[in-house]
């Protein structure tokens, strides 16, 4: 009986829990100003995911690498961690446009030299899927790089993702198994 009142209290307690709205966000770039005293964003239209968009305003931002920061503040006056983001600032009127890539496991055998991603035709949305040749890993935990170079032939930065190689046997042909790359998060 006592554990019954007891989960009959905790689930009146949760009932009066609610989750707090984001009502705000800022950003700065490379620079904080202090809470709140950075740019200001008023958030009033949630996607049905919790995401918010916005614009940053890039004005009297020099063009080239640098580092974003945004965090938001909900409706009792609380501030989130504030998250980073790499950005690259590119003159205006510049479209870079993707060229190639190349991908690697595990080590770097420096730029030009892993295996080559094609992207045909060039252009500045590129797709994720690509597809890694495997066959001379072994079966178990490995990082996964990528990176991948613009029409100008600069290079972006290099991505990691932890992937799993497994055996999945094929059962039709006594012995055989082909192989397969999952990505672990």
């Amino acid at each position: 009986m006592k554990n019954i009142l007891l989960i009959a209290v905790l689930m009146g307690g949760l009932g009066n829990a609610t989750g707090q709205n984001v009502v705000q966000a800022e950003y700065f770039i490379d620079t904080d100003a202090g809470i709140g005293k950075n740019t200001l964003v008023a958030l009033t239209n949630p996607q049905a995911d919790g995401n918010h968009n916005f614009r940053i305003n890039l004005t009297g931002v020099v063009p080239g690498f640098h580092k974003l920061y945004i965090r938001t503040r909900d409706g009792n006056n609380q501030w989130s961690i504030t998250s980073r983001r790499n950005i690259e600032v590119i003159p205006s009127g510049v479209i870079k446009k993707m060229a190639g890539g190349e991908y690697f496991f595990d080590t770097d055998p420096g730029f030009n030299a892993a295996a080559p991603v094609t992207i045909a035709p060039q252009d500045s949305v590129i797709l994720p899927n690509f597809t890694a040749v495997t066959n001379n890993l072994p079966v178990g935990y490995h990082k996964l790089y990528i990176r991948l170079r613009d029409n100008d032939g600069r290079w972006s930065q290099t991505l990691r993702r932890n992937v799993e190689i497994i055996n999945i046997s094929t059962s039709v042909v006594a012995g055989n198994s082909s192989r397969k790359c999952v990505m672990v998060e």
